[in-house]
């Protein structure tokens, strides 16, 4: 079946932050945010663009020139071409793969949207911690730990505000007073993180 092909080829991609269990999380977040917010989505699209996101990301599907969204899209496309993917969803697939960008709104469609949502919330909270912490030194904008603790502050305030959908919303305002005690607590151990 398609599904287990996909998580295996994900499954040998190794990364701290947007590795496989990044993909599971995003995966298992969206079908949450459609349960509960009473959607009509798309499951086979949720589940390959939650697994195939991030895919351009590695070096095996780095193009040079161009954009992770864009090598994920066509890397995206390749896989599911080789499975029984339903080929008339592939279009779905890489259209909201290439549109993801926390700058950006997600496209409409509802599976964009839930998605958007639901990757953007495993940035915020405990995991988003734990993320930016496991990757200081490891990507340019988290060299240092001072580095990933500002960036921990701008997503606890610029993330909630750039989400679309209310459960989505709701879940942000948990994860941020989450990530809001988190600094606080840094702040007094560290001397305002001078010694940090």
């Amino acid at each position: 079946m398609w599904r287990d092909e996909v998580v295996e080829v994900v499954g040998g991609l190794k990364h701290l932050a947007w590795g496989p269990s990044h993909c599971r999380r995003v995966y298992s977040m969206s079908a949450e945010i459609v349960g509960r917010e009473g959607l009509e989505a798309d499951d086979d699209v949720l589940f390959a663009v939650s697994w195939l996101h991030d895919i351009g990301t590695f070096p095996d599907h780095v193009v040079e020139g161009e954009s992770p969204a864009e090598c994920s899209a066509r890397a995206a496309e390749g896989v599911l071409r080789g499975t029984d993917f339903p080929a008339g969803k592939i279009q779905a697939v890489t259209d909201i793969i290439r549109s993801h960008d926390f700058e950006r709104p997600p496209l409409p469609r509802t599976e964009a949207r839930v998605f958007h949502d639901a990757d953007m919330l495993d940035f915020m909270g405990a995991i988003g911690i734990t993320r930016l912490l496991a990757i200081v030194g490891l990507e340019d904008w988290t060299p240092d730990t001072r580095a990933a603790v500002d960036q921990m502050s701008s997503f606890a305030d610029e993330l909630p505000g750039k989400l679309v959908l209310g459960v989505a919303r709701h879940i942000a305002h948990h994860r941020k007073a989450e990530m809001h005690e988190f600094l606080d607590e840094l702040g007094e151990e560290t001397e305002e993180l001078a010694s940090l």
